[in-house]
């Protein structure tokens, strides 16, 4: 890893590199919250088919907190 960057420096500007870094370190951490947003979808689909059950997710209630975040 620190032989890319290494690399990066010796190719591009100074200013440049710093912002290729920077561009792939926030990707990565986007990509983390795509991956919690599409894992996140089953769990709603279940809890709209299956409205009785009470789903616990590491020991939260997760009808609780979608009907005191809710508007409707």
């Amino acid at each position: 890893m620190i032989s890319i960057i290494r690399k990066i420096n010796l190719i591009f500007p100074q200013n440049i590199s710093h912002s290729i870094i920077f561009l792939y370190f926030g990707l990565i951490i986007l990509t983390l919250f795509e991956f919690i947003g599409i894992g996140s979808i089953p769990i709603l689909i279940s809890m709209m088919i299956e409205q009785e059950t009470d789903m616990n997710l590491f020991g939260f209630s997760i009808m609780n907190l979608v009907n005191k975040n809710s508007y409707f």
